[in-house]
């Protein structure tokens, strides 16, 4: 008897607090639309997409004129914050990013992206940062001083909704079953 009343106790315990904690868990709201999962995706081939423009003034220039302004001009402090946190969180010295970046016409003109990037930025991030670190920085943060500033309300997540589907894409067949890739290494956009 002793141990059915334990057992029926334990069980209105368990059963209680699963319930107090579906009753009570947060819930958030859904979007209706996420491009390239439930509407049509605007960049099925990522920054190239959105990266038109000739104009090296506009931060949607393509990545080649962008690089080749970087060149001469040096990269907006927004940028060259970004590297240089991206070198200091790998634990390098984040008063060697300069700004400057080697001309990226002849490095991009044709060739596959991001192959072309990760050429430099794919190492240890140390002494060039790392693709794939500064681009969510650029993306999600805000420079105010040389701080990382959140929440992000950058022209990326102002403008363009912030997605995870701008850059990746949820890879639906066969054995990678729901990851999140890069689009680029699926749709190997070039730049023109």
């Amino acid at each position: 008897m002793r141990r059915t009343v334990i057992g029926v106790v334990i069980g209105a315990a368990l059963v209680g607090g699963l319930s107090f904690m579906i009753v009570t868990q947060p819930k958030f709201p859904v979007p209706d639309k996420i491009p390239g999962i439930n509407v049509a995706d605007p960049a099925p081939n990522g920054c190239v997409d959105c990266h038109t423009s000739d104009k090296a003034d506009d931060p949607l220039a393509k990545l080649s004129v962008l690089m080749d302004a970087y060149n001469k001009t040096g990269a907006p402090a927004s940028v060259k914050a970004a590297a240089q946190a991206a070198v200091k969180a790998a634990g390098g010295d984040p008063a060697k990013i300069t700004g400057k970046h080697p001309t990226g016409g002849a490095m991009f003109k044709g060739q596959e992206l991001p192959k072309a990037c990760l050429q430099c930025h794919d190492g240890d991030g140390k002494s060039i940062p790392r693709l794939d670190s500064m681009l969510y920085l650029l993306k999600y943060a805000n420079f105010k001083n040389g701080q990382f500033v959140t929440p992000a309300t950058t022209d990326f997540v102002k403008k363009f909704g912030g997605w995870c589907t701008a850059c990746h894409a949820l890879d639906g067949w066969k054995e990678k079953d729901g990851v999140l890739t890069g689009k680029m290494v699926l749709k190997q956009g070039k730049e023109k």
